[in-house]
């Protein structure tokens, strides 16, 4: 059940997860900090059903899911929006985790693995796809199929290329897209991947305009920066320096300094 509170956390409605349709409730939280999993409207809500498995070695081979539902507040009652899964992407066995996020006109999803952003309409709910795509990742993601356990999964997060987060910027008319990077030395990524999985040395923005093309992308210098809890004002992007090894490094362990990052475009 989903809960929807004011400001004064006064209970406004409550949502259950179910859906009209034969797709049996499946939420499961994102897992992560920066992730937004719930689009709040005046007529419709948007928020995701994730396909529920327990461990690598019990994820089916196929799976046919619809993970946005919208919510109609008139009818008080759940459908599933036809966007499904991309095959390819489930088959491979790359990581069904979404990154959400929604301004006043679209919804936003990706996958962790994929290149792609879809961008919901929110009146028409028609779906546009954008190659929104790190200039630091290959063409195609590497499989993640035969993987044997949870050490198999935190090594490759350390070593490739993974989305974490879109981030509307309704004050310049861009979005954002979060990406986070191996390190340049490719053997830190051996050598510390359980800390990687969860502290990444190094992070980009990807810059995207009004529709979605890439203008830019920005790195920020290595383990100094940390990808949640950014978030963006008339100022520009802030930035959280909370790395753990530059907080202990700058004996800064009991304090937070933001950065304000102004994007510039190609």
């Amino acid at each position: 059940m989903l809960l929807i509170i004011d400001k004064d956390n006064s209970v406004l409605d409550t949502l259950n997860y179910f859906v009209s349709d034969d797709q049996e409730p499946s939420y499961l939280r994102m897992g992560a900090r920066d992730y937004v999993d719930f689009a709040f409207g005046t007529e419709k809500h948007f928020f995701i059903q994730r396909p529920f498995y327990r461990g690598i070695h019990n994820r089916p081979p196929t799976i046919k899911h619809n993970p946005v539902i919208i919510h109609d507040v008139v009818k008080n009652v759940n459908r599933a929006h036809p966007f499904e899964f991309p095959k390819e992407h489930w088959e491979k066995g790359l990581e069904s985790k979404m990154n959400f996020n929604h301004d006043k006109n679209h919804v936003y999803f990706s996958m962790a693995a994929s290149h792609d952003v879809y961008r919901i309409n929110r009146d028409a709910e028609n779906v546009d796809t954008f190659r929104v795509k790190s200039d630091f990742a290959p063409d195609k993601m590497p499989s993640q199929l035969g993987f044997s356990g949870p050490e198999d999964v935190m090594l490759y997060d350390a070593s490739n290329v993974r989305y974490t987060a879109i981030i509307p910027d309704r004050y310049r008319n861009l979005t954002y897209r979060l990406a986070t990077l191996p390190p340049s030395d490719p053997e830190t990524s051996k050598n510390k991947f359980f800390q990687l999985h969860m502290y990444p040395d190094r992070f980009s923005l990807i810059i995207c305009d009004s529709e979605m093309n890439v203008v830019g992308e920005h790195v920020f210098p290595e383990r100094t920066y940390f990808p949640h809890g950014i978030f963006v004002s008339h100022e520009g992007v802030h930035i959280p320096a909370a790395h753990p090894e530059y907080l202990v490094s700058n004996g800064m362990e009991d304090s937070v300094r933001y950065d304000i990052f102004v994007p510039t475009t190609k």
